[in-house]
């Protein structure tokens, strides 16, 4: 009996400092992680400035609406 229960407890032993072996090693920034994380905040600056300049032009076409409308109704009182 005493014989199984020293082959267990070499067993949890063994099973402990893989774990921390594992857990050490998945703690670890991997050179591939950098390179994402560059690229996906290299991205986000490239779709910030994409809704700015969309939120530009937006506003832009409002006011050429804006003017357009107003013309054409300048346009209609006269002809009246």
């Amino acid at each position: 009996m005493p014989l199984i229960m020293l082959e267990q407890n070499i067993q949890a032993t063994h099973a402990a400092l893989r774990a921390d072996a594992d857990l050490k090693i998945n703690h670890q920034p991997a050179p591939e992680n950098e390179i994402i994380l560059l690229q996906l905040e290299n991205q986000n600056e490239m779709i910030t400035k994409i809704l700015k300049d969309l939120k530009k032009r937006n506003s832009l076409m409002v006011v050429q609406y804006c003017n357009e409308k107003r013309t054409h109704s300048e346009k209609q009182k006269m002809k009246t």
